[in-house]
């Protein structure tokens, strides 16, 4: 067996005049001793043509999965920083919320048309998700 340096230096083979009728066929899942009595080609270029379909093959499913990995962790990270927030609200507002609630309430209508839209603009992050 070759050591992977000396592999990494050879050349990739030739392409052969009739791969555009191989690939296809291993697509298919036709065994390649069909494949051979069919075309004429020798199995050992057969299973060549089946090695480089395949890596082409893991190569395209790889690169898939990376953008899918890619937009997962732009989630995490966007998820990270919500949640590394401290507080939802400043002091001010929070006095005001607190001040909303309180039985001797006697805040405006205008202040509580302003702390009704921070709750809902926190409304994500103030409520627990479903499961």
């Amino acid at each position: 067996m070759l050591s992977p340096e000396r592999n990494a230096r050879r050349a990739p083979p030739k392409p052969h005049p009739r791969e555009a009728e191989v690939v296809p066929l291993l697509e298919a899942g036709v065994p390649e001793k069909e494949i051979e009595a069919r075309l004429g080609i020798g199995g050992r270029r057969i299973r060549q043509m089946r090695y480089i379909f395949e890596r082409e093959q893991a190569a395209r499913a790889n690169s898939h999965v990376r953008e899918q990995l890619k937009v997962a962790n732009r989630r995490l990270l966007e998820f990270e920083r919500n949640l590394g927030k401290k507080g939802v609200f400043s002091k001010t507002e929070f006095r005001q919320l607190l001040m909303l609630c309180h039985p001797d309430n006697s805040t405006s209508d205008e202040m509580k048309a302003h702390l009704l839209n921070l709750l809902k603009a926190n409304e994500s992050r103030l409520i627990k998700p479903d499961k």
